[in-house]
């Protein structure tokens, strides 16, 4: 995703006014790198994370221990799931970026989806699986579209 919208009311989160500079900066990297999707799955490696922060490997593994341990974020190899990523997002209302969010999901390793699955909250899955249904319902009603046919002149 190359924007994300930022709510500025994250700062006064309870879990976020809990955290120590280091791991607020850390978090907000995992919410709004160039790397997160609808979803909030994506794959990226330790290095990107610790150049582009300036962090080193020590800080980073507390963090992302805490982070897993408090269930805010699990880690998977390289891939990141955050727990309430659409919690200040409101794709799952919309249709077409419903879509995309699916699309994203397909494209997911099968360890990844499993974990997706169990880590994510009920309620979110809920509405993953609502709009699943009635993408699929209309796609199948939806004829093709034609190809404007190219005139030459």
């Amino acid at each position: 995703m190359k924007s994300k919208q930022f709510h500025s009311k994250l700062f006064t989160d309870p879990y976020i006014l809990t955290l120590s500079p280091v791991e607020k900066l850390i978090f907000m990297y995992y919410v709004f790198n160039s790397k997160v999707n609808w979803i909030g799955t994506y794959e990226i490696a330790d290095k990107s994370v610790i150049f582009e922060l300036g962090v080193t490997q020590e800080e980073l593994d507390y963090v992302k221990n805490k982070f897993q341990t408090e269930e805010k974020v699990l880690f998977i190899d390289h891939w990141v799931i955050l727990k309430n990523s659409e919690k200040y997002d409101s794709f799952l209302n919309n249709v077409q970026l419903m879509n995309s969010a699916l699309l994203q999901y397909d494209a997911l390793p099968i360890k990844v989806k499993t974990a997706f699955g169990i880590f994510k909250p009920e309620p979110i899955l809920a509405k993953y699986k609502s709009m699943s249904q009635t993408c699929k319902t209309r796609r199948l009603n939806t004829p093709p579209k034609k190809r404007a046919k190219n005139k030459q002149k």
